[in-house]
C-alpha cells in the first residue's frame, strides 16, 4: 500500500544574531534561529493519525581564532524540536563541528577536521510485548508496526598533510574516519559501524589551467555487529580545466 504524505513546511524565521568580541585574534559569533513545520503525518502511519505542529529553536556559537600562518574555527548549535501533538516525538539534536588549518612550512599545509552529530532517527519496529518498552503508545499496537525513535551518535576524523615539491607538483596524504552508534540496534536492525580511508594523491599541474591528479585510496569497514566486513580499493586519474576565474570543468576515471 502506498501512502501519500504531504509536507508542508513553513520558514517562522531565522533570527541571526551576530554578536562579535574581538580579543586578539579571536572571533565569538553567537546566534539564534527559528523555524516552524507542519505534518499531516508524522509517525508515517497507514491509518488513521493526527497532524502535528513543529517548532524547531536552534541556539549556537561560532568560535573562530587566526593568525599569519593558522586557524582555528569551532561551531556547535542545539536543535530543540518541539511538536504539539505528539511529544513522544520532542528531540534535541547536537552538533560540533572543529577545524584546524596549519602553514607548518612554505610548502608544507596540515588540515584537521572534526565533527560530532548526535541526532534521532525514525525507525519502523514490530509491535510486540517487547518492543513495548521503547515506549510505543499501547493504542497503537494493533497497527503491526510503528516508528519510534532511535538515537544516532556519529564520529568523524579527517586529518590531512600536503607537501609541495615544485610550483608544478604536490602530494598528500588523507585519512578519514567515522564511527557510528545508536542507542538501540536489537529491536531496529540497525548497524553500528568503524570506517577507516587512506588516500595518497598526486597532483601536477600541466599548465596554469589544466592539471592532473592521480590517486590512491584504501577503506576497511567494520561492522560491530560481528558481520563481515569489506575492504576496498581506488585507483583514479582526474583531470581538470580552469576555463575562467568561477568556472572549471573536471573528468576523472577509476578502478574499485
Amino acid at each position: 500500500m502506498h501512502t501519500l504524505i504531504r509536507r508542508a513546511a513553513i520558514l517562522a524565521g531565522l533570527l541571526s544574531v551576530p554578536a562579535y568580541a574581538y580579543s586578539a585574534e579571536w572571533t565569538v559569533a553567537p546566534y539564534f534561529g527559528v523555524r516552524g513545520e507542519y505534518d499531516d503525518n508524522i509517525r508515517l502511519l497507514t491509518v488513521g493519525h493526527d497532524t502535528a505542529w513543529g517548532t524547531t529553536v536552534t541556539p549556537g556559537i561560532e568560535i573562530d581564532k587566526a593568525t599569519v600562518d593558522s586557524r582555528t574555527a569551532v561551531s556547535g548549535f542545539l536543535d530543540i524540536i518541539k511538536y504539539s501533538k505528539d511529544i513522544n516525538l520532542d528531540r534535541t539534536d547536537k552538533f560540533l563541528n572543529v577545524a584546524y588549518r596549519n602553514d607548518v612550512t612554505e610548502l608544507d599545509d596540515f588540515k584537521f577536521r572534526a565533527r560530532y552529530k548526535g541526532d534521532t532517527l525514525l525507525r519502523d519496529i514490530l509491535i510486540n510485548q517487547s518492543t513495548l518498552d521503547l515506549g510505543v503508545d499501547p493504542q497503537d499496537t494493533d497497527i503491526g508496526t510503528v516508528a519510534v525513535q532511535v538515537r544516532r551518535q556519529r564520529v568523524t576524523l579527517d586529518p590531512e598533510w600536503r607537501h609541495r615539491w615544485t610550483k608544478k607538483t604536490a602530494a598528500g596524504v588523507h585519512y578519514g574516519y567515522t564511527n557510528v552508534s545508536y542507542n538501540d540496534t536489537f529491536n531496529t536492525n540497525l548497524t553500528e559501524y568503524q570506517n577507516h580511508r587512506v588516500l595518497l594523491n598526486l597532483e601536477y599541474k600541466r599548465t596554469e589551467r589544466l592539471i592532473f591528479a592521480p590517486a590512491v585510496s584504501a577503506s576497511k569497514y567494520r561492522p560491530d555487529n560481528g558481520g563481515s566486513g569489506t575492504n576496498n580499493y581506488t585507483v583514479s586519474m582526474r583531470a581538470r580545466r580552469i576555463l575562467r576565474e568561477n568556472l572549471q570543468t573536471s573528468a576523472e576515471v577509476g578502478y574499485r
